[in-house]
């Protein structure tokens, strides 16, 4: 099982992380515009991370499953009754997931067979 979860505090640093992002995105100072158009190219449309949407089971135990979705930029991954909102890195094309001092959580697509790779545990797509 991908492992997020943790105590309150650990969450409240990952809802405080994000949150910090969005003020920093929003306090662009550069002379780039913030959300500059994407450059339309085969990449650059897997680049959006629709890859990860969906509904994904465990290979090794079925009964263990989550639901990613997108909503905007905003990534949100539901497994059993928790949810959190992972970072998704346009430019290692994968979503990160802070956990505090339990370190990073990072999941991975392999486009080849359609799965999630993260933490030694793969998921597949379910139909």
């Amino acid at each position: 099982m991908m492992n997020y979860r943790g105590s309150i505090s650990m969450r409240s640093t990952l809802v405080m992380t994000c949150l910090l992002l969005l003020v920093c995105q929003g306090n662009n100072t550069s002379s780039q515009p913030a959300n500059p158009l994407p450059q339309i190219s085969s990449e650059s449309a897997r680049r959006d991370g629709r890859q990860f949407v969906g509904s994904w089971q465990n290979v090794k135990n079925p009964r263990d499953t989550l639901t990613i979705t997108k909503e905007g930029d905003q990534f949100i991954l539901s497994q059993r009754n928790e949810k959190v909102m992972p970072l998704y890195d346009s430019t290692n094309n994968v979503l990160r997931i802070q956990r505090g001092i339990f370190g990073e959580l990072v999941i991975s697509h392999r486009d080849s067979t359609d799965t999630l790779l993260g933490e030694g545990d793969e998921y597949k797509r379910t139909k």
